[in-house]
């Protein structure tokens, strides 16, 4: 059983993605059907990390976006919620 907020009508946005538990968690949101955005700061590791994750998608058209962001920056975060809204719905 999976849990409700891993519903069909959500997306995953994940922070500190290009390495880690953030990409392993990334993948596996990814192999649940969900559209993900990675976020991270690091510019090359996150575009491998992206499609890396796109790997693991459920289905062919699913979305896997990748977003670089510090999440330390207010105005950086701003613009990503924007872009993921505009992508992700």
């Amino acid at each position: 059983m999976t849990h409700p907020v891993l519903g069909s009508r959500r997306a995953a946005v994940v922070t500190g993605a290009a390495s880690g538990i953030g990409l392993a968690a990334c993948e596996r949101l990814a192999a649940l059907g969900l559209p993900v955005c990675l976020i991270d700061v690091e510019d090359d590791a996150l575009e491998q990390a992206r499609d890396r994750v796109a790997g693991h998608a459920a289905h062919p058209h699913q979305q896997v976006i990748a977003v670089a962001a510090d999440v330390s920056n207010a105005a950086e975060m701003d613009a990503a919620a924007v872009h993921v809204q505009d992508r992700l719905g």
